[in-house]
């Protein structure tokens, strides 16, 4: 960045400039660890009291930076006092934590052409430069390139296991073994410890249970009862609903099978099915039926 000369652009007389710190929660690319938020705000404070500013809020958000549809509020707060003249400037840990897409920075120097600085620990840029506001769309659109090319070698590395029989997991899902959602971390691993192999077997047993109630005419709704009545829970702890049964009986997993962007892309390696594909490809037919109106009989369940 540029250096720190005529950091009170836009200021009057004497005043103290109030500079926002921000901190995004984020990855460490060397290690993969998480840059801690507190570990952020402590560098931008030195850096404030460097630039002979105060500070005025502590602003920070999630993870994602890059994708379009998240909201991140305290970037939404950060807009609001800039725009009402609360603030004077930003300091982040570095620009990428404050920007990921080349429209966050245009917001930005839209609201603060006036003069706004944007801090860090290796200089300011101020919006009323046209210097820095060059660099900056130069630095905001090489973050943007890394994290396009970080998502294509994502997909390409999923793509991959997918044609190996390999899906991706996300958090464990009712039925299978994996983390319990539910229980503390273990402060020195990070880690929640699996839920017990009793526990996924009787998941796995209700499952199939359902599916002899579901094709035999019980409702969804009775089949929740149902599990809710034997202390069965959903991976997250709920109760069960009507519709949480759908969703958990209409899981491509339970048949072995991987899914992917809501179409069945292939088959799971090495893996032990909980329903059979004629059970899975009936209780697809069954609910399908339901969706259009149908009445629900047995004949029109197993009709396929």
């Amino acid at each position: 960045m540029s250096t720190e000369g005529n950091v009170s652009a836009g200021q009057g007389g004497d005043r103290v400039p109030v500079y926002d710190s921000y901190a995004r929660l984020s990855r460490v690319p060397e290690t993969g660890e998480l840059e801690k938020i507190e570990t952020q705000h402590e560098d931008n404070l030195r850096v404030i009291e460097r630039l002979g500013g105060t500070l005025g809020e502590r602003l920070q958000d999630g993870l994602s930076a890059w994708k379009r549809g998240v909201r991140r509020k305290d970037w939404e707060r950060l807009l609001e006092r800039l725009e009402s003249g609360q603030s004077d400037g930003v300091v982040v840990w570095h620009t990428d934590r404050l920007f990921r897409q080349p429209r966050d920075l245009e917001k930005l120097i839209e609201l603060g052409e006036s003069g706004y600085l944007v801090a860090s620990a290796h200089g300011a840029r101020n919006l009323a430069d046209p210097d820095d506001r060059y660099f900056l769309r130069i630095e905001v659109a090489h973050a943007a390139r890394s994290s396009d090319d970080t998502q294509r070698r994502t997909k390409r590395r999923f793509a991959a296991k997918r044609e190996q029989g390999i899906p991706h997991y996300g958090a464990r899902p009712f039925g299978f073994a994996g983390p319990d959602r539910l229980a503390d971390k273990d402060p020195k691993t990070g880690k929640r410890p699996d839920v017990s192999a009793a526990l996924v077997e009787r998941e796995r047993a209700a499952i199939r249970d359902g599916v002899r109630l579901l094709l035999g005419g019980m409702s969804q709704d009775k089949v929740a009862q149902k599990w809710n009545d034997a202390g069965l829970r959903t991976a997250r702890g709920y109760t069960f609903t009507g519709l949480a049964v759908r969703d958990v009986m209409l899981r491509p997993r339970n048949a072995g099978y991987i899914e992917h962007d809501g179409e069945i892309v292939g088959r799971i390696r090495d893996h032990d099915p909980i329903l059979t594909e004629s059970e899975f490809a009936r209780l697809q037919a069954l609910f399908a039926g339901r969706r259009r109106g149908r009445r629900r009989g047995v004949c029109q369940a197993i009709s396929t």
